[in-house]
């Protein structure tokens, strides 16, 4: 298991310039987050996925900090 906790900010890893997305919750080995998607407008929730297939991504700007409190 990593890491990751509620709040943290991740990508896919088959995806390097992909959405970030902010992890919602952690359980067992596992992840749901949550990503805001431009073309319809609002919030989305991924489905429950392992954590190994996302990766933390250190280049999260003052906004998106902000807003993510």
């Amino acid at each position: 298991m990593s890491d990751l906790k509620v709040g943290d900010v991740v990508r896919l890893k088959s995806d390097e310039n992909g959405v970030k997305m902010t992890v919602a919750s952690v359980n067992n080995g596992e992840i749901q987050c949550i990503y805001f998607n431009e073309s319809e407008q609002k919030v989305v929730m991924t489905m429950a996925m392992p954590e190994e297939v996302v990766t933390l991504t250190n280049n999260t700007t003052k906004a998106e900090k902000d807003f993510y409190r």
